[in-house]
C-alpha cells in the first residue's frame, strides 16, 4: 500500500495520518504507531504463537511504510482458519496484493506450506518487506517471495503468474489484499489485476479498516459484482474496526 498522506505529528510515538479517501481528508483519519520497529504476536503458527518484529519506514508521507490494522487482522484470521482446519495452505499458490512493509499474511501462509508471493510497487516499501521477511522467516515453512507489481501492468502480472514455476504461468489459488481500497481511482485497475491473477477457482480475501466516507460499499456491492464476483463478509473484529470479505468468481 503506497500513497501520500498528510501527517500531523504529536509529542508521542503516534501521529494522525489522513488517508486520501475523501476530499476532506479528516473524515478518514486513522492512528497508526510511528515506531521504527513494531512487534506483533502471531497466535496461530505451526509451532505455536510467535512474536515478530517488523521494521517500518521513516517517510511517514508514504502510508505503505507503516503497518496497518487490517493486515494484522487478516494474518490472524488466516492463521486461525488454518489452525482450526477450515483451510489448508499446503503447496497452495498465494498472492498478496499491496502487501506494504509487513507482508504478515504471506508469512503466515508460507509458514503453513504455501508458495507465497508478496507484492507492492514502491521501492522503499519493497525493501522493508524484503527485510521483514528475511528477519522473520519461520523455519518450519517456505520463504515468502517479495516482488514488484504495479496493478494493471501486463508484463509484471505475467511475471508474477510465473513466480515459483519452472515454466509457464498459472493462476493463484488464493489472493489476499489488506487496506487497498482507500483510493477509488485505483479500483478498476485493482479489479482488473485480481481477475488476471486468478480464475474461477481462486478465492480472494480483502480486508479493510472501517472508516467514515470510505468506498467499501461501492467496491463490494457494485464494482465487484459487475465484474462477476460474489462477496461475503466472513469476519468483523478489532472492536468492529476491521472487516474481511471473501470473494469468488461466478462460474
Amino acid at each position: 500500500m503506497s500513497s501520500t498522506a498528510t501527517v500531523a505529528a504529536t509529542a508521542t510515538s503516534t501521529a494522525i495520518i489522513v488517508h486520501p479517501t475523501h476530499s476532506k481528508g479528516l473524515l478518514s483519519s486513522i492512528i497508526p504507531t510511528l515506531r521504527a520497529v513494531r512487534q506483533v504476536v502471531l497466535p496461530y503458527l505451526p509451532n505455536g504463537p510467535r512474536i515478530v518484529s517488523l521494521h517500518q519506514g521513516t517517510d511517514h508521507l508514504n502510508v505503505g511504510v507503516l503497518l496497518w490494522r487490517s493486515g494484522i487482522a487478516m494474518s490472524m484470521y488466516l492463521g486461525k482458519e488454518i489452525h482450526e482446519q477450515r483451510m489448508t495452505m499446503t503447496n497452495k499458490r498465494v498472492l498478496e496484493l499491496g502487501c506494504g512493509c509487513s507482508p504478515l499474511v504471506s508469512m503466515v501462509a508460507a509458514a503453513y506450506g504455501a508458495h507465497a508471493v508478496a507484492t507492492d510497487y514502491d521501492s522503499e516499501v519493497l525493501s522493508l518487506a524484503t527485510l521483514n521477511v528475511r528477519k522473520n522467516h519461520i523455519g518450519t515453512g517456505k520463504r515468502v517471495q517479495v516482488a514488484s507489481l504495479k496493478w494493471g501492468e501486463e508484463d509484471q502480472i505475467q511475471a508474477i503468474l510465473g513466480c515459483n514455476l519452472t515454466t509457464g504461468t498459472t493462476p493463484f489459488d488464493y489472493v489476499f489484499a489488506a487496506d487497498v481500497m482507500y483510493a477509488p481511482q485505483t479500483h478498476n485497475v485493482l479489479i482488473e489485476t485480481m481477475i488476471k491473477v486468478g480464475n474461477d477457482n481462486t478465492i480472494y480475501y480483502i480486508g479493510y479498516q472501517n472508516r467514515f466516507n470510505a468506498h467499501e460499499s461501492t467496491f463490494f456491492k457494485t464494482l465487484l459484482p459487475t465484474n462477476g464476483f460474489v462477496c461475503d463478509v466472513v469476519w468483523t473484529g478489532d472492536e468492529d474496526r476491521v472487516s474481511i470479505v471473501r470473494c469468488v468468481r461466478k462460474n
